[in-house]
């Protein structure tokens, strides 16, 4: 592999800029330049993720030139380019503040941060939708959004406030740096001052994917994998979120790596038994057992629906890159990537409309049950509350303890009453979102299939 040089990524950048400011330009050379620099970041990754430092200095150079050029409005909706750009900016200012923090201690300048946080913010505003069927064509930016989510967080490590460095510096200083500052240590120091430190600092989930993008750069064999990624599997399917869809990402990365072993890219489709693969995760899905949650719980999902569902992004995201295998005739891919959507188009179309039916007939009877229980005593509630004020403040001795006692229960169990109907209000609310959820991606499913058809 060519070494790679400062001087070297340089001239790279600046061919990219070149190709965009020539007359005529040239978006395709620019695509490319933004790919090799995309390359050489990803191994000077793997050499700090192998605690051998790259030894030529901050990379600040390189992440500056890009932070110009993905600000140049004329490229605004030239997508290809963006979507391979936005990959290489991630890199690049990744390795800036690791190599700031790693190797001087010291942050960057307050615009730098600024210049890269309201850039990557910029295009989040006008990218297109997440996915959508244009013409027998995918149109998707999950991937996409993502990494821009990654490069704000990244901006924040650029320059973080005197309060977080000093707890940084005094952490390297007792104890961790004798044993050798690296990838590892520095994800435990981070994740130690994630735990002190409330303003001014990353999303909590940031370092978490920070730390196992970096240990899944170029990994090529199944040993590798099995090291360094198997083990955390199970943890992002827990969590779902920006952690299955960063796992999404690490499978496709894998599956497009040319050098990646056979053994390892079958693994990271197909799964194993006890584990998911990029083929599964299209199922993944939260069941949810609605009779089990509170009031407040589900009315905190009807209020933000997408966060109820924390796996649909990953799901879109499987299906986009399944799709993609299902279209070319001469990826080895392809007939279970037709099948896993298939089946998936299929499980949805027969559930979209008769979601949780079991669960709501259990509410529905409660409701019945405690409306014959109460309706006797529920118009007299303003009397019974008034009366149990009254029996409360009498002196101890002097009130009837048993009346008391009834009231109470009486109170009680109109509230629940009133509970289980508001709990009943709300989860036909939310099972209808969920049924829309599922038309939604139906729909979406039966366009991609109709397209792979044609």
């Amino acid at each position: 592999m060519t070494t790679v040089t400062m001087d070297g990524m340089r001239i790279t950048s600046k061919a990219m800029h070149d190709a965009l400011t020539a007359n005529p330009i040239s978006v395709t050379e620019a695509k490319n330049k933004a790919e090799q620099l995309y390359m050489e970041g990803l191994s000077l990754i793997e050499r700090e993720v192998a605690s051998n430092p790259w030894p030529d200095g901050i990379v600040t150079w390189i992440t500056t030139d890009l932070d110009e050029i993905i600000s140049m409005t004329k490229v605004q909706h030239e997508d290809p380019f963006l979507y391979v750009l936005r990959k290489t900016y991630r890199v690049f200012a990744e390795l800036t503040w690791y190599q700031c923090w790693h190797d001087q201690r010291r942050p960057t300048y307050p615009k730098t941060r600024e210049s890269i946080f309201k850039n990557a913010k910029t295009i989040l505003e006008n990218l297109p939708p997440e996915m959508k069927i244009d013409e027998g064509q995918l149109v998707s930016s999950i991937g996409v959004r993502f990494d821009l989510r990654c490069i704000q967080q990244a901006a924040i490590c650029l320059h973080p406030n005197d309060s977080i460095w000093k707890k940084y510096n005094i952490a390297i200083t007792a104890g961790i740096a004798a044993a050798g500052l690296n990838v590892s240590s520095m994800y435990k120091v981070l994740k130690q001052l994630g735990t002190t430190v409330k303003r001014d600092w990353v999303a909590t989930w940031y370092i978490d994917i920070w730390n196992l993008r970096w240990l899944s750069t170029n990994i090529t064999t199944l040993v590798a994998f099995e090291d360094r990624i198997a083990p955390e599997i199970s943890k992002c399917l827990e969590k779902g979120g920006k952690y299955t869809i960063c796992l999404t990402m690490i499978f496709i990365d894998i599956l497009k790596n040319p050098h990646a072993d056979q053994l390892l890219k079958d693994r990271v489709f197909y799964g194993t038994e006890g584990q998911r693969g990029l083929k599964s995760l299209v199922h993944l899905e939260r069941n949810y057992n609605l009779a089990f949650f509170g009031r407040e719980q589900i009315e905190k999902w009807v209020a933000n629906m997408r966060k109820a569902d924390r796996y649909w992004k990953t799901r879109h995201l499987a299906m986009e890159h399944l799709f993609t295998f299902a279209k070319d005739d001469a990826s080895p891919y392809r007939k279970a990537s037709i099948q896993s959507l298939s089946s998936r188009s299929d499980l949805v179309r027969a559930t979209k409309e008769r979601r949780y039916e079991k669960e709501k007939t259990t509410y529905v009877q409660k409701a019945r049950e405690l409306d014959v229980m109460v309706r006797p005593f529920i118009e007299s509630r303003r009397a019974l509350e008034d009366e149990y004020v009254t029996l409360e403040e009498s002196t101890r001795g002097s009130f009837d303890e048993l009346r008391l006692i009834k009231v109470t229960e009486q109170l009680r169990q109109i509230e629940e009453l009133d509970g289980t109907k508001k709990v009943l209000e709300n989860f036909d609310t939310f099972s209808a979102l969920l049924s829309q959820r599922h038309v939604e991606e139906a729909k979406m499913l039966e366009d991609m299939i109709q397209a792979i058809k044609t």
